[in-house]
Parts: C-alpha cells; sequence; structure tokens
C-alpha cells in the first residue's frame, strides 16, 4: 500500500506541479493498460461549492478534483447529470480508491442522480468524473465534508506490508488505515494487509480492538490479526466477520518483547477502513462475595476478585443505586472493603470500579443490611420487699459489653448500678422499700457502637 498520510500532507503540498503532473499522469492517464495522450492535472475543488461542468471519457479523459481533507473524515458528493456518469473518489497515492461508482437515471429526478457519502483518511483525495459510454455529459455536482469528531492517529506514509517498513505504533492509541482492495474497475493493485510493529515492555495481557470506520456495502469483510515475534514466528492469529460497522476484541497473551502485527482482510475487493487500539487487557471479575448482613458496630466486607495486570480498585457508596459517591470506608482502594455497620447505613448500597490502562470493570451492586445489637429488651419487675428483682437483656453479638446504669430522679440523670451481675446481659439485687419506683436500663457496646435498652421500672410492694 502506498499512500502519503497526514502527517506527510505538509511535504506533499509543497512538490512542484511538474512532480504532480507525473504521478497524475500514472494514476489516472495509464487505465486498464490504455495510455492516455494527455496528462491529467487536477482542479482545485472548493468544498460545499455546486460545478456546472461537461466531462468527457471516464478512460481516456476524465476531469479530475482535488482537495484536502485536513484529518480524517466523511465525504459527501451530490451528483445530477444529463447521461450515465463514472465518478471514483482517490486517495492521495493516486491509486487507493475509497469508492468507485457509476451514476445511473432516477426516476423522481427526471435525470441520473445519487448522493454518496465516504469515510476518508487525512490528506489530499482527488475525485475523477467521466462519461461511462459516451462524451460531452454535462453533470452538476457538489462536494462537502464533515470533519471526524474522534481522537486518532493516522497511519503514516509510504507503504508498510514489510518488516522494514512496518509503522511503530503505541499501546492505547486509536489508529486508522485503509484497504484499497484487490480489484477496481481502474486499479490492478493488492493492498489489503497493513503490517505496524511495537513493544511490549513486560509480561502481560492484551487486547487489540479492530473496528470498520464505516457500512460496508457490499457484504461481509473479514479482518484478521496476525501478531509474530522478533524472529517473525506467529504467536497469535485470529479473525473475524464483519457487516456493516463493528468493532471486535482480540485477546493475547504476550512476553516482553518485540512484535510486529498483520492486520488483512484477505478478498477485500473494493476497499475500505478500518481502526485499531492495542491495549493491556481490560480487568475481568472472577468472583464477588454476597451480600452482607450484620449487626451494627461488627465490620461488614465486601470483596471482588478480579484478573488483570497492574490493576487498581476503587469502592463507592449509594443510599438509591442511583447517585455514586467515593466510600471512605477502609479498603475503599483495595480488593475488600470493610465497613463499621451502623442504624445509618441499613440498606446501603456499594460497588467496586477494576480499572488498569485498557479500562474498567464494574462489580455488581452489593447490599448492606444492618441490625440491632439488642435482640431482646427488658420487661419491668414487680417484687415484694425483700424479695430479687431480676433485669434481663439478650444481645445478638457474642462480644457485647455490659453496663446497667440506675436513676432514682425518673430517668433525668443515670448512673452505673453496683447490683450483682450489672456488667453482664443480666442484673439481680434485693428489693427494698427505697428502690420503689427507680429505673434501669443497660448500656450495650458492640466495637464502637453503643446502644441502651428500653427503660424499664422496678415497683416494690409493701
Amino acid at each position: 500500500m502506498k499512500r502519503v498520510g497526514f502527517t506527510h500532507f505538509t511535504k506533499a503540498v509543497l512538490c512542484c506541479i511538474a512532480a504532480i503532473a507525473l504521478v497524475l499522469s500514472g494514476a489516472f492517464g495509464s487505465i486498464n493498460g490504455v495510455s492516455a495522450e494527455t496528462i491529467v492535472i487536477p482542479k482545485p475543488l472548493e468544498l460545499g461549492k455546486t460545478y456546472e461542468i461537461s466531462v468527457n471519457s471516464f478512460d481516456y479523459d476524465p476531469t479530475v478534483y482535488s482537495f484536502n481533507a485536513a484529518r480524517s473524515g466523511e465525504v459527501t458528493i451530490e451528483i445530477r447529470a444529463s447521461k450515465s456518469v463514472d465518478v471514483s473518489l482517490i486517495a492521495e497515492d493516486g491509486k487507493s480508491v475509497y469508492v468507485l461508482w457509476n451514476i445511473e437515471y432516477d426516476g423522481n429526478w427526471g435525470s441520473y442522480y445519487s448522493i454518496k457519502k465516504k469515510t476518508v483518511l487525512g490528506g489530499n483525495c482527488y475525485l475523477k468524473l467521466g462519461g461511462h459510454d459516451a462524451n460531452n455529459v454535462d453533470v452538476n455536482f457538489s462536494l462537502t465534508f464533515k470533519e471526524s469528531s474522534e481522537s486518532f492517529i493516522e497511519t503514516q506514509a509510504e507503504h508498510y506490508d514489510y518488516y522494514e517498513n512496518a509503522q511503530e505504533v503505541e499501546f492505547f492509541n486509536v489508529y486508522r488505515g485503509f484497504f484499497a482492495g484487490e480489484n477496481s474497475a481502474d486499479i490492478s493493485i493488492n493492498d489489503v494487509s497493513d503490517m505496524y510493529k511495537f513493544s511490549v515492555e513486560e509480561d502481560s495481557s492484551y487486547t487489540v480492538f479492530v473496528g470498520t470506520d464505516e457500512k460496508i456495502s457490499s457484504g461481509d469483510k473479514t479482518i484478521g490479526v496476525i501478531i509474530l515475534d522478533s524472529a517473525h514466528n506467529v504467536v497469535f492469529q485470529t479473525s473475524e466477520t464483519f457487516t456493516g460497522t463493528g468493532k471486535k476484541v482480540f485477546a493475547a497473551d504476550l512476553a516482553k518483547g518485540q512484535y510486529y502485527m498483520i492486520i488483512n482482510s484477505p478478498g477485500t475487493k473494493d476497499g475500505f477502513n478500518y481502526r485499531f487500539k492495542l491495549n493491556i487487557k481490560k480487568p475481568v471479575i472472577t468472583s464477588e462475595s454476597d451480600d452482607c448482613k450484620t449487626i451494627c458496630g461488627s465490620k461488614a466486607k465486601f470483596t471482588v476478585k478480579a484478573e488483570g495486570d497492574d490493576l487498581s480498585y476503587r469502592w463507592y457508596v449509594s443510599v438509591d443505586g442511583k447517585k455514586w459517591a467515593k466510600s471512605s470506608s477502609t479498603g475503599y482502594n483495595t480488593a475488600t472493603l470493610s465497613v463499621r455497620a451502623t442504624k445509618t447505613l441499613n440498606g446501603r448500597m456499594f460497588k467496586c470500579v477494576v480499572s488498569n490502562k485498557g479500562g474498567s470493570t464494574t462489580s455488581r451492586v452489593f447490599n448492606l443490611t444492618t441490625l440491632s445489637v439488642i435482640s431482646k429488651q427488658p420487661a419491668n419487675v414487680k417484687v415484694n420487699v425483700g424479695d430479687t428483682a431480676v433485669f434481663s437483656v439478650k444481645s445478638r453479638s457474642s462480644v457485647a459489653v455490659y453496663q446497667w446504669q440506675i436513676s432514682n430522679d425518673g430517668g433525668k440523670t443515670w448512673h452505673k448500678s453496683n447490683a450483682a451481675g450489672n456488667n453482664t446481659n443480666t442484673v439481680s439485687f434485693t428489693a427494698s422499700k427505697t428502690m420503689n419506683g427507680n429505673k434501669y436500663r443497660c448500656k450495650v457496646t458492640n466495637g464502637n457502637w453503643v446502644e441502651y435498652s428500653a427503660v424499664r421500672t422496678v415497683t416494690v410492694k409493701k
């Protein structure tokens, strides 16, 4: 494949008219083995302007225009003619045909009419027009160009079908190339393969993203990816069929070293654009913990396990599952998040985003349910003087710490009880008349979480 890419366009436009004419005499003056007597020099084309011209034979005396596409984008050509017209849109190497078609009669317009859209690479382009089967055809046409909004790097100048000419590419950049095809009505080249080279700094799993830039109208196209090591041995090979537009992802495990990558499309006849990018393999989450139900004061843990290189983790928390905020809990940037449960966290949702340079993968949503430490409240007590009064509380925690408290002013102030079992879940004491009406409660501590039981009263009968 020979073409002048966007990075070489400045140099190309500085070439003298004579040199351009010489190139184009081969590109446009020798069609299907027939040499034209006249060297075709392209006319500058003003984008968006409507032209009314008369054209001669496409094969022997075509009309050729040139225009500059500052970068890749979409060309729209609208043509109306008195007779059938052949039209081709050609890359600036003069050989790679983006599109070639014959304008046929359109009854709705009462003339030969067509609109064609095509994605082109950045650089100079040529529009070639001529009569299909007769000379002196009146043509009305206009051409517009819309730049691509994507961020990508154009493929380089000249052909790079061999190891010594392979273009060097870097990871994480998007590159765009073009296959001219094996055959076309006015060219005879075999341009269905490009070779690139790249370096791997450390053993890793990698992915190759390959896609088509435009809808392929001539049927399915197959894009193949072959990776060779520095000794030109095949280490990875695969292919995928594209219908219309699309993107495929190929995965390969590569060791440190120099590699060559061939992207090809065997059988391609009329050419199409493609794009590709080399990435470290995106993380894959292999397992996740369950939702967590725990008591307040205890720790809830959520864990993800992922495969991939240079992984990083970020946990997020949400109240409603719609708005998410970064979690500040222990382990927020590790594979395991540890959350100290509280009543306010009941119903909270958590998720983890695992990332590397190849992309990111989000875990499922984990749900947290928190339970009160106290599972059964104490009851009021009625006893006779001299009987034993007992208050008891039950806890869900096996490590809970208890402290019973007493109030003799109706619950306004509280102080520690010194009765038997005051630091257990059950407190007991011998009732006296002075104790009548006293109130009791238990302070239950689980970790750093504190709960107070319901307030209960002792009634001492005479």
